[in-house]
C-alpha cells in the first residue's frame, strides 16, 4: 500500500502538482498583462510564488483599478512602511497621501 493515485509515485504527483501550479501561476500573470495598462505597475502587481500560498485578489474589478487616474500603485520593493502619519503612510522618510490605502504584507516575490 502506498500513496498511489491512478498508478502514479508519489514523486510523480507532487510534480504534476507544480507543474499545474506553475501554469496556473503563468495564467494569472498572463490575465494581469491584459488588463492592467501600465507596464510597471503590472510587472509590480506579478506574483511569483505559488499560487495559494497567499490568498488571491482577484475580483472581477480589482485589476482595471490600477487603470483609474485616482489609483497608484506603490511598490516598496519588499521594505517595510515607516509608520502612519496624518498625511498618509509614511515611507523612506515621505508620506504618501491619499485617502484609502492597501498595504500588501508577506512574501517577497521573485523575478524571473
Amino acid at each position: 500500500m502506498g500513496c498511489e493515485w491512478a498508478g502514479e509515485s508519489p514523486a510523480a504527483i507532487a510534480r504534476a502538482s507544480r507543474l499545474a501550479n506553475l501554469a496556473w501561476c503563468e495564467k494569472i500573470r498572463a490575465r494581469v498583462d491584459e488588463v492592467v495598462e501600465d507596464r510597471q505597475t503590472a510587472e509590480s502587481l506579478k506574483a511569483y510564488y505559488p499560487f495559494y500560498c497567499k490568498r488571491p485578489c482577484f475580483h472581477d474589478e480589482y485589476l482595471a483599478t490600477f487603470n483609474r487616474p485616482n489609483v497608484r500603485l506603490v511598490d516598496t520593493g519588499g521594505l517595510e512602511l515607516n509608520r502612519i502619519v496624518p498625511k498618509g503612510l509614511l515611507f523612506r522618510g515621505r508620506a504618501l497621501p491619499g485617502g484609502l490605502h492597501r498595504v500588501r504584507d508577506g512574501l517577497r516575490r521573485r523575478r524571473k
